[in-house]
């Protein structure tokens, strides 16, 4: 599975952009959510790990947004990426003025 195991000996992992906050799906995340139908995906070479917007602070960025929780990333302008520390990486080195993310369904 792509989805990570518990780890009770470790932190949660956690990205905030904007008020946006991401995290990795984890096997506790999938249990408690609608994001059940992705336990039966299966690693692969491009997609190690899934990143889930997992809910939106209120900030300037975020505005009208607020609804949106448990929203898988697929993909960010375009572009897949495979674990949660590419996704952070292409985020936080991003130059433009529109951040695009996309679902498996565009």
């Amino acid at each position: 599975m792509v989805v990570k195991t518990t780890r009770f000996d470790k932190a949660p992992t956690y990205f905030i952009y904007g008020g946006y906050v991401f995290v990795p799906l984890t096997k506790k995340l999938l249990h408690s959510t609608r994001l059940r139908y992705m336990a039966s995906r299966w690693p692969t070479k491009e997609k190690k790990e899934i990143v889930v917007l997992l809910k939106v602070l209120a900030s300037e960025l975020s505005q009208g947004n607020s609804s949106i929780s448990f929203w898988p990333v697929e993909k960010i302008n375009g572009k897949t990426f495979a674990t949660f520390d590419e996704f952070y990486q292409i985020v936080e080195n991003f130059k433009g003025d529109y951040l695009l993310l996309e679902d498996d369904e565009g």
